[in-house]
């Protein structure tokens, strides 16, 4: 978005004005048909889910602070999948619907889907050099780190998820099992949740 400036169109859009509300909408497309494509759907599916991501950017932006310093697109991540999976339960599975995880040797509901579905390591450092306008900032990298300041292990989510690195790699690293890792990205992620909407809401309040 060479000819205007990022965060000026982000507030303009949450005043209500629909031209940039568009401009957003067109900025992000990519990103969020690459982050659909994650979710392995057919092609008519993509086009069928694809309202349903726009929600979840929407979402997003009526409760994002440009203040921040955080990207919106990094921000909506986690309100665009709960839309997507939100309308994968309700549109595209039949109530019955079953799937059997041979890895943990257990049947996956459809009502569990949103905790089953995840993107695959490798895909998000890909998935966010490979989108227009959304390369890391070092406000990004500060804001990080100091979300992930109160945990020991904030090194091993950064390896993960901006290095590339596998849950496997680093449980052979530092000589701990994997379902220790699982469960420490899971009280971060939950931490990390909490935090952003107590600061979100104290800054707009």
């Amino acid at each position: 978005m060479s000819d205007f400036n990022l965060n000026e169109v982000i507030i303009n859009a949450q005043k209500g004005n629909k031209e940039c509300l568009g401009q957003l909408i067109n900025y992000y497309d990519g990103y969020i048909k690459k982050f659909i494509k994650l979710f392995n759907l057919t092609a008519v599916q993509e086009e069928e889910v694809y309202n349903s991501a726009i929600i979840g950017l929407m979402t997003a932006l009526d409760n994002f602070n440009v203040s921040r310093g955080l990207k919106l697109n990094t921000y909506a991540t986690g309100f665009i999948k709960k839309e997507i999976v939100e309308f994968i339960k309700k549109e595209l599975l039949p109530s019955n619907f079953k799937i059997f995880d041979e890895k943990a040797n257990k049947e996956i509901t459809f009502m569990s889907l949103d905790a089953e579905i995840d993107m695959d390591n490798s895909s998000i450092p890909m998935l966010v050099k490979n989108t227009v306008g959304i390369e890391d900032s070092v406000e990004d990298k500060i804001f990080i780190d100091e979300l992930l300041s109160p945990f020991a292990e904030k090194e091993w989510i950064k390896d993960i998820y901006f290095n590339g690195s596998t849950v496997k790699q680093i449980a052979e690293e530092k000589k701990v099992s994997k379902s220790f890792i699982y469960r420490k990205k899971r009280e971060i992620f939950d931490y990390i949740r909490k935090e952003v909407a107590v600061n979100d809401y104290a800054i707009l309040n």
